[in-house]
């Protein structure tokens, strides 16, 4: 017997693939075969079922030389279809393999994978194991995972929070919430940027090594420096200033910035620091060696916002003198 489905009574197109059944035994014209057309009933259009039969030559059933259709096809009659599963505690894949390609155990759990979840939702399988497929136009792309709270109000999300924005995000924006990355042992964290990118810090205070940052960079430990690590950065118990210059003999500014200098008469120098220190600064001032003799030069009357120089030669006499200083006080 061959038996091939139709979608009319005559005419019309074969729907799926004929089934053959071979060595068939007949009884008084009556005879029992299984079919199975596969998934051909997912609509309610009709279905009639053209029946052809020979008897048996030994050709395969295959081969249709000899066969004789009997006549009217027959209506698939109507049979309940159930539109939705009232109770269903696992689906298999659409060809039967796997089995129970998703399940639910008795707490409610769905495995996707896995027939033994152990969180709401278990996913087990081979990379990827979840894709977020956004359908606007890629320079819109705006999925994302949301978290919400019992209210419900969204408290965190992960991914494209803006319409055709090109930031990915995560956010915490719960009150006094943080972002926290923890690793394993001697695991790290790392921050790379791609070719041309950069890593920034905006607002808020950074800790290094403490979770309650005291300024804008707190840093609980060395800071090293270099190409290599190899320098240190310089450190103290006072939030200091450091200012260096260089005065020509006239008392024009040579090298530095953050003073302004002005010469009284000779010898003698006044150096206004813009802005003032927080408190006294520390000044260390040393006139130039030159081939007409040594020079001495010292502070004179420093204050938070001023010091004077004065410069004497050999003979303790007020002379003009190129000369530097450095001056370093708290902010």
């Amino acid at each position: 017997f061959r038996f091939v489905l139709f979608n009319a009574a005559t005419g019309g197109a074969v729907v799926g693939a004929p089934v053959c059944v071979d060595n068939v035994d007949v009884v008084e014209g009556v005879f029992t075969v299984q079919l199975d057309f596969g998934p051909q009933y997912a609509t309610t259009a009709e279905r009639h079922l053209e029946i052809e039969v020979r008897q048996d030559t030994g050709l395969a059933c295959g081969d249709g030389t000899g066969f004789v259709a009997l006549a009217p096809r027959q209506r698939i009659t109507a049979t309940p279809m159930a539109s939705h599963a009232n109770s269903a505690y696992a689906l298999d894949a659409a060809d039967g393999s796997p089995t129970s390609a998703v399940f639910v155990d008795n707490d409610g759990k769905v495995g996707v994978g896995t027939i033994s979840p152990s969180a709401l939702l278990h996913l087990k399988g081979a990379v990827p194991f979840l894709v977020l497929q956004d359908t606007a136009s890629a320079s819109n792309q705006a999925g994302y995972i949301a978290f919400w709270n019992n209210v419900p109000t969204e408290t965190g999300w992960i991914g494209y929070g803006t319409t055709g924005s090109p930031q990915f995000s995560v956010v915490n924006a719960r009150t006094n919430g943080d972002l926290r990355f923890y690793t394993g042992t001697g695991g790290d964290i790392n921050l790379t940027p791609g070719s041309g990118g950069d890593v920034n810090l905006v607002g808020g205070n950074v800790g290094v090594g403490t979770y309650t940052p005291a300024a804008k960079l707190d840093v609980r430990g060395d800071v090293r420096l270099g190409s290599s690590g190899q320098l240190f950065a310089p450190g103290g118990e006072e939030n200091l200033r450091i200012l260096r210059g260089r005065v020509a003999s006239n008392g024009f500014v040579d090298v530095g910035t953050g003073f302004t200098v002005s010469r009284t008469s000779a010898g003698v120098y006044f150096i206004d620091f813009v802005p003032d220190f927080a408190s006294k600064p520390a000044v260390i001032v040393s006139a130039d060696y030159t081939n007409d003799g040594a020079f001495v030069a010292m502070t004179n009357g420093v204050t938070t916002g001023t010091t004077g120089i004065r410069i004497t030669n050999s003979a303790g006499t007020l002379s003009d003198k190129t000369f530097n200083f450095t001056a370093i006080g708290p902010r």
